[in-house]
């Protein structure tokens, strides 16, 4: 099979509206001509002057790193620059849009916010413990809440759209933020009322029922319901007792890991986006 020609070569210069940018090298490529780039800001000796004067300092002193996001002829990239302008502000735990590219960048690009590392990452490198689970559910869960009280729908949950920060110490993540939002749509959308398939596919880990303390089962069953309807909402799981229960880990230690004490993780971001 002939390999598909990348969208944007390293090297390559992005104009957004608020800065430049280089990418540094291809993070990933999908199968309908869209690509992930890790990118660095241009420094530039102008600014929009329309900014307000501590947008300008918050910017200049944020990190170098981005990701851009390109896809050719899709409304995915449009879609999650339009959900992300519109629900970014309301919670910390979506991974935020940081500058457009200008409209006739061909591909089309997005700027979004650099993290450390997703969750399938971070989960094949090391088990998770009780309590960085309930973090990370929390944190999403406030995400997803979010949405759903607009009526929204994320359709692409998994692992690797969970992005982290790595923490200091004993705490292992700083920050942790759900991403990738081209596929939200409203439930009230052709996509939801035809039954359109989107999203991702079905998986599910080895041990995804097996050796977990009664209170993580029936957490889990409630969020797996077939219907839909019977599903409690974000709202609902975020008061659920699971998140204060003190179950022991009952899983085995896998090969080489020691038996860890339980700490309780709270759902925390200091990141602040002024988009």
């Amino acid at each position: 099979m002939q390999q598909m020609a990348r969208l944007l070569g390293t090297n390559a210069i992005l104009t957004g509206r608020l800065s430049s940018y280089t990418i540094v090298k291809e993070l990933h490529e999908a199968v309908d001509r869209a690509a992930v780039y890790l990118a660095r800001r241009i420094p530039v000796a102008t600014i929009d002057q329309h900014l307000p004067s501590r947008q300008i300092e918050h910017r200049n002193q944020s990190s170098d790193k981005f990701v851009i996001k390109s896809i050719r002829g899709h409304w995915r990239l449009r879609n999650e620059a339009n959900v992300l302008r519109r629900y970014q502000s309301r919670t910390p735990f979506l991974r935020p849009l940081v500058d457009e590219i200008q409209e006739s960048a061909d591909p089309s690009s997005i700027v979004l916010r650099y993290l450390d590392s997703d969750m399938l990452a971070e989960s094949n490198k090391k088990r998770l413990s009780r309590p960085e689970i309930k973090q990370v559910a929390r944190c999403v869960l406030e995400a997803l809440q979010v949405l759903h009280d607009d009526g929204m729908v994320h359709t692409d949950m998994k692992l690797d759209n969970i992005f982290v920060n790595h923490g200091q110490g004993d705490r292992r993540f700083s920050d942790i933020q759900l991403g990738d939002c081209g596929g939200v749509v409203s439930q009230h959308s052709t996509f939801a009322r035809e039954g359109h398939l989107i999203g991702a596919g079905l998986t599910r880990s080895p041990e995804a029922m097996f050796q977990l303390p009664f209170a993580d089962k029936d957490f889990l069953l409630k969020i797996m319901k077939l219907d839909p309807r019977d599903r409690p909402s974000a709202e609902d799981l975020l008061a659920d007792d699971w998140f204060t229960e003190d179950s022991q880990d009952t899983r085995d230690p896998l090969p080489g890991e020691a038996k860890q004490p339980e700490k309780e993780e709270q759902c925390v971001l200091e990141y602040r986006s002024d988009y």
